[in-house]
């Protein structure tokens, strides 16, 4: 590839607690550290100046600020002018977004389609809006972008089938896992963890509380089987932060309602290193969601050897392959099942623990990079 200028929209990597957030910093890293041979512009809003780890300029790469009070003004306005200013040849957006009044070479990461596919947990009070912007603006990205980026095979099919794009135009690009999660945590993390969690064997959950991860689907399980004597002392520690209130309050109401105050913890967003502690502890991830375009909780939990109990649907199957117990997420017998399986018999820990670790170190962010550099090239 040529030398070119490419601009990216850096802003996301300020939302660590959100997957999107976490491919956004972790692609961002591999990638300046990769390419040396072209120049990068990296595009921020006011806040990144104190919060986004990407904002200092480094070799090779220039930094703007763009804001609008509305993110829509700023993507399609601010950042357009901002784009033919500094006359960048290839912008890619990290996420879902391209600018309409630019027309240059773009390239775009698509991470799912649920909001299309599995519209019933998107269209509810509290996520609406972020569904039509995103069924506003997917079709139009997709119909732009000369590569389409997607950190599976299960989105790019779905791409393909749904848009009738042909594959060639998609690079499947794997998010990564940060070698963090690949050291063991220190005492003093896991003192931390058993402060604020206790001691008590517990299943863990990472992500988003939205209906589509469904949590309130694994807390009526856990309630199942404790109710039923077989996991009487089982805990469930929520990790995550909620993307609307009155979700995060039906959660707190079913825990109440089904008796499991002393037995649920929600402990909002934890940094890396409470959350790796938290994976050390654990019994399992359980991660029953209804859709992923990926799943980094996943790699997270691989990498730290923590078993894993995931759905069978979407993207969960081809990221951890073998290295869990997969379950229909809609049978909650099944999930009680599996995770009665993984507390009792610690040979399997121990087997999907190995198994995870293995697999776990196919996903690193250089791969990630290398895989967009492509896309880039072919654009």
């Amino acid at each position: 590839m040529e030398w070119v200028r490419i601009g990216i929209d850096a802003s996301l990597a300020r939302a660590r607690s959100s997957g999107t957030g976490r491919y956004a910093a972790g692609l961002l890293d591999a990638l300046l550290a990769a390419d040396r041979d072209n120049d990068y512009v990296l595009y921020f809003r006011r806040a990144d100046v104190r919060e986004n780890p990407f904002f200092p300029p480094r070799e090779n790469v220039r930094v703007r600020v763009t804001d609008a009070p509305l993110t829509l003004l700023r993507i399609h306005a601010n950042l357009s002018v901002a784009l033919r200013c500094d006359r960048v040849d290839l912008y890619h957006s990290l996420g879902f977004f391209l600018p309409a009044l630019w027309w240059g070479t773009k390239v775009v990461t698509i991470h799912d389609l649920h909001t299309f596919i599995l519209n019933e947990y998107w269209w509810q009070p509290g996520l609406r809006i972020s569904s039509l912007m995103l069924r506003a603006h997917i079709p139009i990205a997709v119909a732009q972008a000369r590569r389409i980026v997607t950190p599976s095979r299960y989105t790019r099919d779905t791409l393909c089938e749904r848009f009738r794009v042909s594959p060639e135009r998609v690079v499947v690009a794997p998010a990564g896992v940060d070698s963090f999660f690949r050291t063991p945590p220190t005492p003093e993390e896991l003192a931390a963890a058993d402060r604020r969690v206790g001691t008590e064997p517990f299943f863990l959950q990472v992500g988003a509380l939205v209906p589509m991860k469904n949590l309130a689907g694994t807390i009526r399980t856990l309630g199942r089987v404790r109710s039923g004597g077989r996991l009487q002392t089982a805990r469930l520690i929520v990790v995550g932060t909620p993307l609307r209130s009155a979700h995060a309050r039906e959660l707190r109401a079913l825990v109440a309602r089904l008796g499991l105050s002393d037995a649920v913890t929600f402990t909002g967003y934890v940094d890396d290193r409470a959350l790796r502690a938290l994976y050390a502890r654990a019994l399992a991830l359980v991660a029953p969601s209804f859709g992923e375009g990926f799943g980094l909780p996943l790699v997270e939990a691989m990498a730290c050897g923590t078993p894993i109990i995931a759905s069978n649907v979407t993207a969960m199957p081809e990221v951890a392959e073998d290295a869990a117990l997969t379950v229909d997420p809609h049978d909650l017998d099944s999930l009680g099942e599996a995770m009665e399986r993984v507390a009792r018999d610690t040979t399997l820990r121990c087997d999907l623990a190995a198994r995870g670790r293995q697999r776990a170190a196919r996903y690193t962010w250089e791969r990630t990079a290398h895989e967009v550099l492509r896309a880039y090239r072919e654009a």
